[in-house]
Formats: structure tokens, C-alpha cells, sequence
């Protein structure tokens, strides 16, 4: 890999990692985000010193494919497996906008894709005995039924949901952002 700052030789991967956080959090990626990429990377950098590599500049598709390699052989879900490797290409397009390697060698590096199953859909009848479940005489039961009116009316994600505030909601004009 060819490098155009010659002031990144021998920065220590920690380095561009503690970089590539910072512009997570400039452009607000969510806590869990900046963990997972964190978390991700390091069990990157940590196969790459097994491999005897030591700068980022050195790492070519024989050390993307052999980490990819190594994911496939865990345990890890081929979702999983692409979140990972989905986080490598976007840490080394970082890397390449930074102008610390010339080329991104994750740029092709090819995302297993797991089949998807088909989503079974709630008929009028089991929606409604899912909406009248809750009891409307609990405060818990309120509770639930208003999330329940929320990821049903909207189709928000449940990762969304529980992150609503209340100002998050419009009533007047009855709009949730």
C-alpha cells in the first residue's frame, strides 16, 4: 500500500481508531455504533499483529480475506459476519479519505448475505388480541399498549421505539419524529 502523509508512518493502529471515533461522534453515530466499531476493529487489529502486520498501510485483501476467513469459522451469525466486515470497509474508506493510504483494499471485499425468510404478517383478528393483551387498568398495561399503538401505527423499528423521548412527539400535529 502506498501512503501519501508520511507523517502517519508507524502510528500505532490505536491511533487511527481514536480518529476514525472522533469523526463517528462529529457526525453523531449513536453510542452503540462508536462501541461496536470499537470493539470490531480492535479484534481487528488484534488479528493483524498475530499476522505479523504492524501498520495499517501493509494490510492488502491476503489479511481482509483471512480475518473474513476467521469470522466465518466462529460462531457468529452471517449477519454479524457482515456487520463486521461492513465496519472494516467503512473504517478504511476513513482511512483513504484521510489520505493516509492511497487505496482502500476493503473497498470490494465481498458482505455474506444470509437468505431471507419471508415475515409472517398478523392477521386483523391476532392484531387486535395483541392491542387489547395489555390491561388498561395498570399503569404497566398503558404502558404497553401505547407501544404497541406506536411500532404497530408507525412501523418503527424496537430499537427506535425504546428511544423515543417525549419530545419526540407532536401532538397538535400529531407527528413523531
Amino acid at each position: 500500500m502506498l501512503i501519501l502523509e508520511a507523517e502517519s508512518c508507524g502510528v500505532p493502529h490505536e491511533a487511527h481508531l481514536d480518529a476514525y471515533l472522533a469523526e463517528l461522534r462529529l457526525h453523531r453515530y449513536s453510542i452503540s455504533s462508536k462501541r461496536h466499531a470499537s470493539r470490531v476493529l480492535g479484534l481487528f487489529f488484534t488479528h493483524l499483529r498475530e499476522k505479523g502486520v504492524e501498520d495499517l498501510r501493509a494490510v492488502g485483501q491476503a489479511e481482509l480475506v483471512s480475518f473474513a476467513r476467521e469470522l466465518r469459522e466462529s460462531t457468529l451469525s452471517l449477519w454479524t459476519q457482515s456487520t463486521y466486515l461492513s465496519t472494516l470497509r467503512r473504517f478504511f474508506a476513513f482511512l483513504e479519505r484521510r489520505n493516509v493510504l492511497l487505496e482502500n483494499p476493503a473497498k470490494g471485499l465481498p458482505l455474506p448475505r444470509a437468505q431471507r425468510l419471508p415475515r409472517a404478517v398478523l392477521s386483523q383478528g391476532q392484531v387486535a388480541r395483541l392491542m387489547e393483551a395489555p390491561p388498561p387498568s395498570s399503569a404497566l398495561g398503558l404502558r404497553d399498549r401505547a407501544i404497541l399503538e406506536v411500532l404497530y401505527g408507525t412501523a418503527v423499528r424496537l430499537r427506535e421505539c425504546t428511544r423515543l423521548e417525549v419530545f419526540d412527539v407532536d401532538l397538535s400535529e400529531r407527528t413523531l419524529w
